[in-house]
């Protein structure tokens, strides 16, 4: 692996963290971000109107703390695309940052998180997107996601839990936008996330395959290391309708968007058929809201309106 020392590569990363009503955990996120070493370029956080003392207290934090935070209030909540895409949008325009990291204000960061990310540069500075490996919060001891995996007939995406054995990045189907670099490059030719994808869910999916599609390198750095608190800003999909009707609601809207032909098909009747009995499932167990959701969801899938 090349020597970041020795290597002409500088990348300069600028980070996007979106808030909204989740002051504790954002702020433990970019204390994260204070402690690396190296630190990133620049940090904009994005609020999602929070109904809560969120923008108050993070300012007072920052300004305690002097970390230089760029603060953006949103009018609405505009979900994690929308809220990134203020973000990217605010530091795309500074030609001094060449790389975009999205970062789930949930989610933390090792020390030396940014040197390991600059070094699977200096090894492949073609890279679109790079992301590492991520540990549930607050046991750091169990692995969330170590690359992962498109299942298309399903449109289903697979995380692994088994780092390669090797320090060098290697390629992955899936980068979860909870930890994502994104190269200049890549947001100037695949432009930003899909905000169809209100509230969240599959839009990191959607921007994984269209980089792959465009031809650029999608890889995980295993010694990158971040920490994630797994449903802190939604809660859990497992407990919450309103999560799951998302969930199934955009993995429906995906394959409408991204999958053509058999693929498409085969894809869009595995749903049709699988989430009916889903439903029926979660209401013979005493979950009526969440069988409903799954079948809302599932309508508002294939009735809603594909937008390019």
């Amino acid at each position: 692996m090349t020597d970041v020392a020795s290597s002409e590569l500088n990348p300069q990363i600028g980070v996007v963290v979106v808030n909204w009503n989740g002051a504790d955990d954002a702020i433990a996120c970019l204390d994260s971000l204070r402690l690396a070493n190296p630190r990133a370029a620049r940090v904009v956080l994005v609020d999602n109107a929070s109904a809560d003392d969120s923008v108050t207290r993070i300012t007072n934090w920052a300004r305690q703390t002097e970390f230089p935070v760029e603060m953006l209030a949103a009018s609405s909540n505009l979900g994690f695309a929308g809220g990134n895409n203020l973000g990217l949008s605010r530091l795309q325009v500074d030609a001094s940052v060449t790389h975009f990291l999205l970062l789930n204000n949930d989610a933390t960061v090792a020390k030396d998180f940014f040197g390991e990310m600059i070094r699977a540069l200096a090894a492949e500075p073609n890279a679109g997107l790079l992301t590492g490996t991520i540990y549930e919060n607050p046991q750091r001891e169990k692995l969330w996601y170590a690359g992962g995996r498109e299942i298309r007939s399903r449109a289903l995406i697979e995380h692994f839990h088994a780092p390669p054995s090797g320090p060098q990045p290697v390629p992955t189907e899936f980068v979860s936008g909870c930890v994502m670099l994104i190269s200049r490059r890549t947001l100037n030719e695949i432009g930003f996330l899909a905000d169809c994808y209100f509230p969240l869910y599959m839009e990191d999916a959607e921007y994984s395959l269209r980089t792959r599609e465009a031809g650029l390198p999608v890889l995980y750095a295993p010694r990158a290391r971040a920490f994630h608190k797994i449903g802190a800003t939604v809660g859990m999909a497992t407990a919450s309708p309103f999560i799951t009707q998302a969930q199934v609601r955009h993995r429906v809207l995906y394959v409408r968007r991204n999958f053509r032909g058999l693929e498409r098909a085969i894809a869009l009747g595995y749903l049709a058929i699988t989430k009916p009995g889903k439903a029926l499932a979660e209401t013979l167990a005493g979950r009526p809201k969440m069988g409903m959701a799954v079948l809302k969801g599932a309508f508002e899938g294939f009735v809603s309106k594909v937008t390019p």
